[in-house]
């Protein structure tokens, strides 16, 4: 059997170099001209530039070339936020490169900048575990340099041990050569391919439709097509010769180019092939053979082909890390090729089952692409509520047609083109047991893909799309935007009655406000904790001296139990502004970024109907839990942040705004706005943000732990100094409004504890981690603290235990401004319940109780269906309920 199939392979690729070669002599003097090219080209880059190896101790000159590091070994670590390596080269050479080995690199997203000192060129690349190439891509032969002066990192207590450095590593330039050479024959030999099938289809289809009497086709679509393929190969060319492209952008790109030059190569093949002679009764006629349809090829090329025109258009690519998430990306795009596939009947249409999905993959792609330049994020299901606002937008935004855009549309048209250029004769009846076949793919395809849903980060989409593709990602979002926790025996009529029963009651209390505070200022502190006084240990220095000290008639302090732990800002910041909790919804759940998509109830649009202005403030970026989206749903009238705004005060610690400058900026705000005018800011601040380090801080330590075992923890003296700067920016910060004349109350709080490794948490706390620990322990990692802080006296009564959802109300009720019927039944809510979150509740004895008892308590069902009303009643929800009651909503 094996030599019969030896035989035919012989026969064949006999007939192959008989009828074609003169093709294949031209494809493999192409390759020939290529490899040698390329090979003179590497050739010339080792010469031009001579290697030079360096292992550590010759590169850092045993520590002797140091700054702002340590050196034990080969283990270097960073003692400062500025560090440099400065090497003096024995005598002056060109260098086009320089690699370096680094392994167990301590943190992620680190970036390393070489400047090379004569030429002065600087570049730069993320660190990464293994050799790191830094190319200065401008450099020639002519450029002497003298030393290189190295920064490793820009951030103080990173570690990685550093093996061997090499500038102009000539293994390098080889393989680069190779790869070069690989695109370029990819490119050439492919071109070639398809414009000699173009050539063989317009004489075979030509002959054949002669001597079949019908019709003959124009040849100028060919040659337009032939035209677009040649384009299209010399912008893939040109894209990959001048742009600084990642490994997995130039494997979309090549995906395309492959996928592309495939496809036609399949559907441009002549429709009509090898004759023969039939006798039907007493008549011989010519019958040509038709090619085949080869539908699962066809199918399977598309996908491949709208998979990496989706990516190539999206500026944050999947890295294709994840094998399962090809799969399933693929499965995706190809399964609405194969629904249509099944449902277009007859042959004459079938054409449409490959265009169809084809322009609809397109459009995503090109409207995800430009959402990404309008917004900096995916564009994802909960974004169609922002169509209208985009169509606003748009008119001040140019649709620039950038080089990714022009060689995907001229792909797009090349594929277009050879399908309509397709006899229908082609295409055969597809018969039940096809049909079925194709249903069954599907069928299996739509109960294998709920598995391969991945799980998605609620901060920002391009975080999961980076790591699961965009087609996957959307799935996975789409899933969590549809999620809908009615809760039992929930009426939105009845629900509707019990909010409106409280109005009265409000516009009365609301008679009494005659003197509200003009300025009402809200800090939510990232990851703000008074770890000591929670856990009871002591430090050698008070972590927060100045909070501690407040006391009188103008401060109100106590404890706010989060929902969430070391992350989740949005879920503490949803529940403060609109007095909901999220306890109510599906665990994991983030509203910003899954639910609010329409006008949305809040402590803002209250303020605002009352004659505030109302400002967020965030000194990072905008798409962070799509703020730029929900602030305006929820009032805002602007929404500050790095992307659109310049502070004036930009002093950072680690690599986070300082809560000093982010108050002078908030300070800033204040004296910008008019004398008089009632002002409502609402800032979240950055700098005590997750990312501690587990060997050695990130900032100078001033407050230790005094047991020395907590204090061996890095984490943990970092953490506590980052709290204790907080603490004196607050000071600052309150000695300011203490001398302005209009009435100003300042609350701070934290979101959550800072998300520290579990093992400084054990040792803070073990009896968190014993089984069946109870609610009130377990509750230890979700307190963090509040201050009211105010010019004036505020009324009687503090609360020593609260969650965000009631320390809202409690706020207003302190600044002295009119209330909203929903106000009122929080506070009603109150005379039950201290506080609530994720984990339990305590009510007013102090007996703490666990989530799972919530629908024993009537009033909190109450809360639980008023929550859901204010939240998911969308168009239908009367805002006037939210607003001041004697305002008319």
């Amino acid at each position: 059997m094996m030599k019969e199939l030896w035989k035919k392979c012989r026969a064949w690729c006999s007939r192959t170099w008989a009828n074609n070669q003169r093709a294949i002599r031209v494809l493999f003097l192409t390759a020939l001209v290529l490899f040698a090219g390329t090979s003179l080209r590497t050739v010339y880059l080792c010469v031009s530039y001579p290697q030079e190896i360096l292992t550590c101790s010759e590169f850092t000159g045993d520590g002797a070339n140091l700054t702002g590091l340590s050196l034990e070994g080969t283990l270097l670590r960073s003692t400062q936020n500025t560090t440099n390596i400065l090497y003096h080269l024995d005598q002056t050479i060109p260098v086009k490169e320089v690699s370096y080995e680094a392994y167990n690199v301590s943190r992620d997203n680190c970036r390393s900048y070489i400047t090379l000192i004569g030429p002065e060129r600087e570049s730069s690349v993320i660190l990464d575990n293994g050799i790191n190439y830094i190319t200065f891509k401008d450099a020639t032969p002519k450029d002497e340099v003298s030393d290189l002066s190295m920064e490793p990192v820009t951030l103080r207590g990173v570690s990685y041990n550093l093996g061997y450095v090499t500038i102009n590593p000539h293994l390098h330039f080889i393989t680069t050569g190779l790869r070069l050479f690989a695109f370029l024959a990819a490119a050439a030999v492919l071109l070639e391919l398809v414009l000699l099938t173009i050539r063989r289809t317009i004489s075979r289809n030509r002959e054949a439709l002669e001597a079949q009497g019908k019709k003959k086709r124009h040849t100028a679509f060919y040659i337009v097509l032939a035209i677009l393929h040649c384009i299209h190969a010399f912008c893939f060319v040109f894209i990959y010769l001048t742009q600084d492209l990642e490994s997995y952008t130039m494997v979309y790109y090549l995906t395309l180019y492959v996928s592309t030059s495939l496809f036609l190569l399949l559907v441009c093949r002549p429709d009509y092939g090898a004759k023969t002679t039939v006798v039907k009764g007493e008549k011989k006629e010519t019958v040509y053979k038709v090619k085949g349809e080869w539908q699962v090829l066809r199918i399977f090329l598309l996908a491949v082909y709208s998979f990496a025109m989706t990516e190539i258009l999206y500026s944050d690519q999947f890295h294709l890390d994840k094998p399962a998430a090809i799969v399933g990306n693929l499965i995706l795009y190809a399964l609405l090729y194969v629904l249509l596939w099944c449902l277009i009947p007859g042959q004459k249409g079938r054409r449409y089952c490959y265009y169809l999905p084809l322009i609809f993959w397109l459009v995503v792609a090109g409207i995800n692409h430009y959402y990404f330049e309008w917004r900096g994020q995916a564009f994802e299901l909960s974004d169609l509520s922002m169509a209208e606002t985009a169509k606003n937008v748009m008119g001040s935004y140019t649709l620039d047609l950038t080089k990714e855009l022009f060689l995907v549309y001229v792909s797009f048209a090349c594929i277009f083109i050879a399908v309509h250029l397709e006899s229908s004769d082609v295409y055969r009846k597809k018969g039940w047991k096809k049909e079925l076949v194709a249903a069954a793919c599907c069928a299996a395809a739509l109960l294998y893909l709920p598995n391969t849903i991945p799980y998605v980060s609620l901060w920002n989409t391009n975080t999961a799309t980076k790591h699961n593709g965009y087609l996957l990602s959307y799935v996975a979002y789409a899933q969590k935007t549809l999620e809908d926790p009615v809760p039992e025996d929930y009426n939105k009529e009845e629900t509707e009655s019990l909010l409106a029963s409280y109005t009265d009651a409000a516009a009365k209390v609301n008679e009494t406000k005659t003197d509200p505070a003009v300025n009402v200022i809200v800090i939510m502190d990232e990851a703000l904790a008074d770890l000591p006084t929670t856990y009871g240990f002591e430090t050698d220095v008070d972590d927060m001296p100045y909070i501690h000290s407040l006391s009188g008639s103008n401060v109100k302090k106590g404890w706010m139990l989060s929902s969430v732990f070391g992350g989740t800002t949005a879920d503490t910041e949803y529940e403060f502004l609109t007095g909901n909790s999220v306890s109510f919804l599906d665990s994991g759940s983030v509203p910003y970024t899954q639910y609010i998509n329409t006008d949305t109830e809040s402590m803002a649009r209250l303020l605002k109907g009352q004659g505030f202005s109302a400002t967020a403030f965030h000194p990072y970026l905008a798409s962070g839990y799509k703020r730029y989206k929900v602030y305006p749903l929820l009032g805002f009238d602007q929404f500050l942040n790095s992307d659109n705004y310049e502070y004036t005060y930009r002093t950072r610690m680690r690599s986070y705004v300082s809560d000093a400058s982010d108050f002078q900026d908030v300070i800033e705000l204040y004296e910008n706005k008019e004398a008089g005018e009632p002002f409502f800011l609402f800032n979240v601040t950055m700098q005590n943000h997750g990312g501690y380090n587990s060997s050695v801080p990130a900032v100078d330590v001033t407050v230790h732990p005094t047991d020395p075992d907590l204090d061996s923890y890095a984490q943990l003296q970092e953490y506590l100094s980052l709290a204790h700067a907080t603490d004196a920016a607050f000071q600052e910060l309150t000695d300011y409004f203490s001398k302005v004349d209009e009435k100003t109350i300042i609350l701070m709080f934290g979101d959550h504890q800072p998300g520290m490794d579990d093992d400084v948490y054990q040792a803070l706390c073990p009896e968190m981690y014993e089984e069946h620990a109870p609610v009130d322990v377990l509750e230890k990692k979700y307190t963090v603290p509040y201050v009211c802080w105010a010019n004036y006296d505020l009324e009687d009564g503090e609360v020593d235990v609260t969650s965000p959802g009631f320390l809202g109300e409690y706020l207003m009720q302190n600044a002295g401004v009119k209330l909203s019927a929903y106000d009122l039944f929080l506070e009603d809510v109150q005379t039950k319940v201290n506080a609530i979150n994720l984990l339990g509740y305590q009510t007013v004895d102090g007996t703490w109780h666990s989530i799972t008892e919530l629908d024993g308590v009537d009033l909190l069902t109450d809360y639980k269906k008023a929550a859901y009303y204010a939240l998911f009643g969308k168009s239908g929800t009367n805002l006037s309920l939210f607003a001041a009651a004697d305002s008319g909503g």
